[in-house]
């Protein structure tokens, strides 16, 4: 389904935040408007790389912030390059933890740009990327997610005519990756990754 999308500044200006920072994060994507003009929920999703989500999410009018970490493992939150090498082994999966206004974007279209932003349907693996921490995975945290997204699943299964195999799984634990990961296509364009990976994609979507 089509996205609305922000205007070029709106979408220069996205503030990264954790949920608790919601608050200012409204403040500046929404002109200054308070909690108490918006319906606010959060999801996290792993959808293989988090760079890639990310960059959607930060184009489409309704989310109020998009932070980008290591969701529901056990343990010690591990830094980047222990999560690509002994991190995944407690069950540390790259996220994507997303602050939106139901108002602007429902839950079952942020749940089918999840499923449009990757391809659901190999386990452990994000195109060129190997590896359990890249695992689909939909960390729901209400029972109305969870029916959504099983809802979803079922859709997408039917869409691309082959199991999709995205987990689903209560959300426990959430730790914000580095700075440098945060905002990473918009910080870094011209990176190869960006411009053979990330960029397809968002063109693809209509974002770019």
């Amino acid at each position: 389904m089509p996205f609305r999308k922000k205007n070029a500044a709106s979408t220069a200006a996205t503030t990264t935040a954790r949920v608790e920072g919601a608050a200012a994060a409204v403040g500046s994507e929404e002109g200054g408007r308070s909690l108490e003009d918006v319906d606010v929920e959060v999801i996290t999703l792993g959808a293989g790389c988090f760079w890639c989500l990310d960059a959607a999410a930060r184009r489409i009018k309704g989310f109020i912030s998009s932070t980008v970490g290591y969701a529901g493992g056990t343990g010690p939150a591990p830094t980047y390059w222990e999560l690509h090498s002994t991190g995944s082994d407690a069950g540390w999966i790259e996220a994507v933890q997303l602050v939106f206004d139901t108002r602007l974007i429902s839950i079952a279209q942020v749940i089918d740009l999840f499923f449009q932003s990757h391809d659901p349907t190999t386990p452990n693996q994000d195109g060129a990327n190997y590896g359990p921490e890249y695992h689909s995975t939909i960390f729901y945290n209400t029972e109305d997610q969870k029916a959504i997204a099983e809802n979803m699943i079922q859709v997408w299964s039917s869409r691309l005519n082959q199991p999709v195999v995205t987990s689903l799984v209560p959300f426990s634990t959430f730790v914000r990756a580095e700075s440098e990961h945060q905002d990473f296509y918009n910080q870094n364009p011209r990176s190869a990754y960006c411009r053979v990976i990330i960029a397809p994609k968002l063109k693809k979507l209509d974002l770019l």
